[in-house]
Order: structure tokens, then C-alpha cells, then sequence
């Protein structure tokens, strides 16, 4: 009796935190990184919400870019960027932008000024 009048969707958010480990020799530089997050999991979820990233370095002058479905066109060759769609500017939604005192050891977070949300596939 119970189970039928359990709720389909979570009434709360579950807060949890994803970390993970780069080992950093510090014997590169880079002005950008582009990487592309699913929300894939056995577990009965609705969607993955990102709220900000963490980064550590020289930094300065920072910003953050989403796109609605990833960076590369995936009915292309993915090893192919000349097919992405990083290429299109219209494409791109800026979730931050700052400046940021550099911090090579401690991470330092960039807040995103609306979340990503991914739904479960």
C-alpha cells in the first residue's frame, strides 16, 4: 500500500560533492580547457546540477562557458574538433567571468552565475 503512494519524483535535493584527482607536476600552462559532463547512473536521480568549479594556478582573468548539449557534434568524428560546435559563438552561454587572485596550491571556486542542469538519460 505504501509503495503506491510513494511520490515518482524526489521531493528534496541530495547535496553531494564530485572531486576530481588531477596530479599536477606544474610543468604546463594552458588558456583553456574544454570537457563535456553526462549525467549517467544506475541510481534513480532526475538530473545533476553544477553550481560552480574549482581551479588552482596563475589564474587572473577567468571565465566559463556551457553549452546546451557538449562541445562536439557526436553524429561526427569525434576525434575531428574541426566538426564541434565550439566553433560557433552563438552556441556558448558565459556562466562566469572574474578576476582571480592566483592561488597554485589552494583551489579557488568559481561560482557559476546560473546552474548547470543535466537531466538523467
Amino acid at each position: 500500500m505504501a509503495a503506491r503512494d510513494r511520490p515518482k519524483l524526489a521531493n528534496y535535493l541530495a547535496q553531494e560533492t564530485y572531486t576530481v584527482d588531477t596530479r599536477d607536476h606544474e610543468d604546463h600552462t594552458f588558456c583553456g580547457i574544454m570537457f563535456d559532463v553526462t549525467c549517467c547512473t544506475q541510481r534513480p536521480i532526475e538530473y545533476i546540477e553544477i553550481t560552480s568549479l574549482w581551479v588552482r594556478g596563475d589564474l587572473g582573468p577567468m571565465k566559463v562557458f556551457a553549452t546546451q548539449n557538449g562541445f562536439r557534434d557526436w553524429d561526427k568524428d569525434p576525434e575531428n574538433l574541426c566538426n564541434a560546435v565550439h566553433k560557433d559563438a552563438d552556441c556558448w552561454t558565459r556562466l562566469h567571468e572574474n578576476c582571480v587572485a592566483p592561488s597554485p596550491e589552494t583551489l579557488r571556486e568559481l561560482p557559476l552565475s546560473e546552474p548547470i542542469r543535466m537531466p538523467h538519460r
